[in-house]
């Protein structure tokens, strides 16, 4: 009769203990470059969430991180802690409570991408100075279905840089915002899905049919002037761009000051989507300089420079 009380009574605590134990919530955000971002927190409806005095969280050692073991005793922000990458992992816990016990979890992180989402836009000029744009999500039907709602992100000079849409409009353009504006920007996009993960879009807004393109050779130099004619020539086989030369001259604004390569193109790369085009249809026509993606330079909205700085 004893054997059978203490085992009953063995039962009854392991399961009240357990009942007790902690829960975590992990958010992802998915970046349009294949890298997640994954913020790992825990939950506040957690029956011994106020008992916990940090929790401290351990990286997989295979995947070379700066800094593999991360501690968190901050509780207004929930003990959490960020991770980033390109594929599923696990994470190993350990959860510190204010009387000296602990407990250890492992928490997987998963990778799951919504590859075939874009962001898009149209626009119209509206006087001398406006555009009117709509921006939208395409993408596969079935995925679109599945969002809840956009949250566009603006430049921050708009008086409200945060809009929130969450009418799905015609599904081949959906959840459309309709903006009036004089400069192109990095818009971006966070589509929060039903199931409550998230994804982040980033466009260049476009407000032309061709983006113009000016390709500056520094001084009088005969080889730069020769570059500049040739990547000017190449440029212009594309639909998307028209390219001119210019010379550099005291008159206008230097070219960037950065350690100069031989036969080095330098542009700005202002994380948009012509410097990864425009490097492939240089390359493809056989243009030889040496092409760094460092900087595209945006002269106004509808203009990109193009700087020559060595032979």
């Amino acid at each position: 009769m004893k054997k059978l009380i203490f085992c009953i009574s063995f039962f009854i605590v392991s399961s009240l203990a357990f009942a007790q134990s902690v829960d975590f919530t992990i958010t992802p955000v998915y970046y349009t470059n294949g890298i997640t971002k994954w913020t790992v927190k825990l939950s506040e409806a957690s029956p011994r969430f106020n008992e916990v005095q940090k929790v401290v969280y351990y990286l997989d050692g295979t995947l070379n991180y700066k800094d593999p073991i991360r501690s968190s005793n901050n509780r207004e922000l929930f003990f959490e802690s960020i991770f980033f990458g390109t594929k599923e992992m696990t994470v190993d816990v350990e959860v510190y409570y204010k009387n000296g016990k602990r407990e250890s979890q492992t928490l997987l992180l998963l990778n799951q991408q919504n590859k075939n989402l874009n962001l898009e836009n149209t626009a119209q000029k509206i006087n001398e100075d406006y555009w009117r744009w709509t921006a939208y999500i395409t993408g596969d039907a079935n995925t679109i279905r599945k969002i809840a709602y956009v949250e566009y992100r603006l430049h921050e000079t708009f008086r409200q840089p945060v809009r929130i849409i969450k009418e799905i409009g015609e599904i081949d353009e959906a959840f459309p915002l309709t903006v009036d504006g004089w400069g192109i920007f990095k818009l971006i996009a966070i589509v929060h899905f039903k199931d409550g993960t998230n994804q982040m879009l980033t466009h260049i807004l476009k407000f032309n049919s061709k983006i113009k393109i000016d390709v500056f050779y520094l001084e009088n130099s005969e080889k730069r002037k020769e570059l500049a004619e040739n990547l000017v020539s190449i440029i212009n086989t594309s639909k998307k761009y028209t390219a001119k030369t210019r010379v550099l001259t005291e008159s206008l604004n230097k070219a960037p000051e950065y350690s100069l390569i031989e036969n080095e193109i330098r542009y700005d790369d202002y994380e948009n989507e012509y410097a990864d085009e425009l490097l492939s249809i240089i390359q493809k026509n056989g243009f030889k300089t040496k092409i760094n993606k460092a900087l595209i330079d945006y002269e106004s909205f509808e203009y990109l420079r193009i700087f020559i700085v060595s032979e």
